[in-house]
């Protein structure tokens, strides 16, 4: 389905009640799965997102691989190249992954929209010798190994 064109009649008011409806969400079954948080809540701990990131859907393949590499890799972390070959990727593929990581990780409830923090809420990210390296945060190593998914 495609809207191309939409004009909304009413107060204010009226357009608040219904503003969610005009939100991107993810969609599962026609209706956005995005849950909304009590605006009244204080923000989740890093452990609390990252522990909503892992549970709220089921993790694809691809990223608990993602997962399972930087894990073994340990505090040393992988570059880019080596990361994408550890999870059997090329370079854009990995690219790719890292990108639906981080919409995932955008669209959890209790992420603050305005200030979201894509894939460095699992990672620390920085260039080294002309590439990117990738090492899992602390949080992240600790939550795993507490939950202790079956795929890790």
């Amino acid at each position: 389905m495609q809207i191309s064109k939409l004009t909304f009649v009413g107060t204010v008011d009226e357009f608040a009640a219904v503003a969610h409806l005009f939100e991107e969400a993810p969609r599962i079954g026609g209706r956005p799965s995005r849950q909304r948080r009590d605006a009244q809540q204080p923000p989740a701990s890093v452990p609390e997102l990252i522990r909503e990131v892992l549970t709220r859907m089921p993790v694809p393949p691809a990223q608990q691989a993602l997962y399972r590499a930087l894990h073994r890799a340990g505090e040393a972390g992988l570059g880019a190249s080596e990361l994408a070959a550890a999870i059997r990727r090329t370079e854009p593929e990995l690219a790719g992954v890292l990108g639906a990581l981080g919409r995932r990780i955008n669209r959890t409830s209790g992420v603050d929209p305005e200030n979201s923090p894509g894939v460095e809420l699992m990672f620390e990210i920085k260039q080294e010798d002309g590439q990117w390296h990738y090492r899992m945060r602390d949080a992240l190593r600790e939550v795993l190994e507490e939950s202790r998914p079956a795929w890790l």
